[in-house]
């Protein structure tokens, strides 16, 4: 998780760059161009390295790690916005106020959500398929991921990828309160 970097206790060079609200949503948007990119190597892992497992372990630990940053990111952005409408809201009433700010949330939130969706889709139907056509089987755990290689007899790469921990965040995010506030942004 991200938090003890963007949130508490942040790191002492981080406090030299003061965040806001815009730094977050920076972030957050950062994270989705990573996850496309990561995403998109998908043919340059298919076509020019090795079919190993220990080469696709490396790619789906990449998509992986980026995606969970999508609830990450947007738990961040909706806990500071409930914050300074409690604490601060003059602040918080010019955040709301702010158009350009609620557009690129919104553009932000839906695409990498989007982005997401298309990629466990592939995954399931494309990838998982296609890695078994190069002798790999491919099982997965709420915590992690297995690729075995040949007969299964020689065991299996795995990686943990936190699937729990951001089913939980998203969990959160469904409370009254955060829906309250994605309503307001969404005004």
């Amino acid at each position: 998780m991200r938090y003890p970097v963007y949130i508490y206790p942040m790191p002492e060079f981080m406090r030299e760059y003061f965040y806001d609200i815009y730094f977050l949503l920076d972030e957050f948007t950062c994270y989705y161009h990573t996850l496309q990119m990561a995403i998109e190597l998908e043919e340059y892992f298919k076509n020019e390295l090795p079919q190993t497992a220990e080469n696709w372990l490396s790619y789906f630990g990449s998509v992986l790690a980026y995606y969970h940053a999508y609830a990450e990111f947007k738990l961040f952005i909706l806990t500071y916005l409930l914050v300074a409408k409690e604490y601060y809201p003059k602040d918080y009433r010019l955040i709301m106020a702010n158009k350009q700010f609620k557009k690129a949330f919104k553009a932000v939130d839906s695409n990498f959500a989007a982005l997401i969706n298309d990629f466990l889709n592939r995954k399931q139907k494309l990838i998982i398929q296609w890695l078994a056509a190069q002798g790999m089987k491919v099982k997965e755990t709420d915590d992690s991921l297995f690729i075995y290689q040949g007969d299964n007899s020689g065991g299996a790469e795995g990686r943990g990828h936190l699937k729990q921990g951001y089913n939980i965040v998203i969990k959160e995010m469904e409370k009254q309160k955060y829906r309250d506030i994605l309503r307001e942004l969404a005004k």
